[in-house]
C-alpha cells in the first residue's frame, strides 16, 4: 500500500473515532438496564471545570509533539512499558516525526493562532532508521469567527526557497477542516474534545441521565477527587476519568472496540491558580476491514506557557501567520477565488481580520512557568 494511502487510513481512523465519540453524547439510545447513574457527579465536574477556565483569558505557549505511525506489529504499543523511546526494531515499517508548535489563544473570542513546524522526521523499515527530510514542512493556522486561515508549503523552488499558499475557509467549513490538525490544537487538551466543548458533552450526559436516557451509561462514580464515567455503545466502550483537584480536567481515557484500542493519559500543572495541560500521551491500534493493523503513539508536551498576558492587535494578523507579499491566496468562502497577496489585499484582509476579533480586556500581570515541570 502506498504511503499516502496509509496516512489517509490513519487520519480517517482518527476522524471516525472522533465522530463515534460525538455520537455517544449526541444520539443516545434507551437506558441500559444495569446502568448505575449518579447524575449530580456530571454537574460537579462541570462546576470544577468552569471555576478553573473562567480565570483564563489568554494563553500563549510552545509545545513539542512527537509521534509514531506504525504499519506492522502495532500491538506492542499497548504494553504499559511502551513509550516514545521504546525499541522500534520491528520487521515492518514505521514513521516518526517531531513537530515544534507555538500558539496564541484568546478565550473570550475563541481566536487561535497556531504555527507548526516538522523539525525532525525519520522512517524505520526492517529495523533500519533513516532521516526523511521530504516529510519536513511548516504550516500555520488562524481561526476566528470570520473563518479559518490555513497557510502551508505548496512547493519548493529550484533555488531551494519554499513557497507558501493560503486557503481561507468559512466558519462552517472550518469545523470539518479542523479534524486534520486536531492533535496540535491546544484547546483539545484544555476545553474541547474533537471539536466539541467538554462541558456541553457533560451537560447532555447529565440531562439524559435525569430523563432516564443514559447513552449507554454503565456508571459514573467518584473515588476521592477522581470521577469516572463509563459508556458502552454498539460494541464500543469508553472510560473517562476527571480530576476535581486539577480543575475538573480529563486525566485518563480509554476506548476499545473490535477494530481499535486507544489509551490516553493527561498531566496538568497549576500556574497562578489555573490548571493547564503539561503532557498528553496517546496510544492507539487500529484494524482495517482486511484485518490489516496499524498503530500510532504520540506525546504532546507543553514546554512553555504564559497566561493572561494581554495580546497585541497583531497577534491574529496575516503577517503573524506568516503570509508575505506575493503569497498565493485561495478564498473558499462563497464563490472560490484566487489572487496574489498584494498591497490592496493586505489592507482589505488586515481590516477584515481585526474586525472579526474581540480585543482581549486588560488582564493581570502574566503568570509564566515552564509547563512541563
Amino acid at each position: 500500500m502506498a504511503r499516502k494511502q496509509r496516512r489517509v487510513i490513519v487520519g480517517f481512523g482518527t476522524f471516525c473515532f472522533g465522530f463515534i465519540t460525538a455520537l455517544c453524547f449526541l444520539a443516545p439510545p434507551a437506558m441500559a438496564d444495569d446502568a448505575k447513574d449518579d447524575p449530580e457527579l456530571f454537574l460537579t465536574v462541570i462546576a470544577a471545570r468552569k471555576q478553573n477556565l473562567e480565570k483564563l483569558r489568554t494563553w500563549q505557549g510552545k509545545a513539542q509533539v512527537t509521534s509514531y505511525v506504525i504499519w506492522s506489529n502495532p500491538t506492542s504499543l499497548l504494553d504499559p512499558k511502551a513509550d516514545l523511546d521504546f525499541d522500534l526494531a520491528i520487521p515492518g515499517e514505521a514513521q516518526r516525526t517531531t513537530t515544534e508548535c507555538d500558539f496564541a489563544l484568546d478565550m473570550p473570542s475563541d481566536a487561535l493562532l497556531l504555527r507548526m513546524n516538522v523539525t525532525h522526521a525519520q522512517q524505520i523499515k526492517a529495523g533500519v532508521t533513516k532521516d526523511a527530510p521530504n516529510l519536513r514542512q511548516a504550516e500555520a493556522k488562524m481561526l476566528h469567527r470570520n473563518g479559518l486561515y490555513e497557510l502551508s508549503q505548496i512547493y519548493t523552488r529550484a533555488d531551494g526557497r519554499k513557497e507558501n499558499g493560503l486557503v481561507i475557509w468559512s466558519a462552517d467549513m472550518a469545523k470539518d477542516r479542523m479534524w486534520t490538525w486536531a492533535q496540535y490544537d491546544p484547546r483539545r487538551y484544555l476545553s474541547t474534545w474533537e471539536g466539541s466543548d467538554i462541558n456541553v458533552q457533560l451537560t447532555y450526559a447529565h440531562k439524559w441521565s435525569v430523563e432516564g436516557v443514559t447513552a449507554g451509561l454503565r456508571g459514573i462514580t467518584r473515588e476521592g477527587q477522581l470521577v469516572t464515567y463509563r459508556v458502552e455503545l454498539k460494541g464500543t466502550k469508553w472510560c473517562y476519568t476527571y480530576d476535581l483537584a486539577k480543575g475538573g480536567h480529563l486525566v485518563a481515557m480509554e476506548t476499545k472496540s473490535d477494530t481499535f484500542h486507544n489509551t490516553y493519559a493527561y498531566e496538568y500543572v497549576e500556574i497562578d491558580g489555573i490548571w493547564i495541560p503539561s503532557v498528553c500521551k496517546r496510544k492507539g491500534v487500529y484494524t482495517s476491514k482486511t484485518s490489516e493493523k496499524n498503530g500510532s503513539i504520540s506525546e504532546f508536551r507543553f514546554t512553555e506557557s504564559v497566561l493572561n498576558k494581554e495580546l497585541p492587535d497583531s497577534a491574529f494578523s496575516l503577517e503573524t501567520l506568516g503570509v508575505h507579499k506575493g503569497c498565493r491566496i485561495t478564498d473558499r468562502r462563497g464563490d472560490a477565488r484566487s489572487y496574489t497577496y498584494d498591497g490592496e489585499a493586505i489592507d482589505r484582509m488586515a481590516a477584515e481580520t481585526k474586525e472579526a476579533l474581540t480585543p482581549p480586556a486588560a488582564t493581570q500581570p502574566a503568570a509564566t512557568q515552564p509547563a512541563g515541570k
